[in-house]
């Protein structure tokens, strides 16, 4: 009697370790504006290509409520620049472009910029500190709030620790 049960335990340890490891994984979903969307660390030049900020900013390329792949939220907020922006923008997807105009909702409210040209570049650049291979960003927009242009050119943020600048 002893043994039927020492078995049947057995047999249903053996039966749970076995379920146990098969993992069904979960079907990953991206943004409808992925590869657009995004967080990016970028060099901000002024049009001349001379350097508007000497380190690196933020930049967030993200999806709007709609969840629509024609419209693109970007955000790189910087309150003591006149080169901060949140604001809507076209992009499209299948070209890995951005464009238009948009209202700057940040520290300029009502003042608009315009996206004069907007890239994405796939496994582009290779990062500096985990010599990852990484996407790259183009952006090429003017603002209302100086009058000027700017461009901004950086990589996707990695989550290798030296890649944090």
């Amino acid at each position: 009697m002893k043994s039927n049960r020492l078995i049947y335990l057995v047999l249903v340890l053996v039966g749970l370790t076995a379920a146990s490891c098969k993992k069904d994984h979960p079907e990953v979903e991206v943004s409808p504006v992925y590869p657009i969307s995004g967080e990016w660390y970028v060099h901000v030049y002024n049009a001349d290509g001379s350097a508007a900020r000497p380190t690196y900013a933020t930049l967030s390329t993200y999806n709007t409520s709609d969840n629509v792949n024609n419209v693109v939220w970007m955000k790189m907020l910087t309150n003591a620049v006149p080169y901060g922006l949140l604001g809507k923008v076209s992009c499209d997807v299948a070209a890995k472009t951005i464009s238009g105009s948009g209202t700057n909702i940040a520290f300029t409210p009502n003042k608009g910029f315009n996206v004069l040209e907007g890239k994405v570049l796939l496994e582009a650049t290779k990062l500096k500190g985990s010599q990852t291979i990484a996407d790259s960003i183009y952006v090429k927009y003017s603002t209302e709030t100086d009058g000027k242009t700017y461009i901004l050119s950086g990589h996707r943020r990695s989550q290798y620790e030296e890649d944090q600048y």
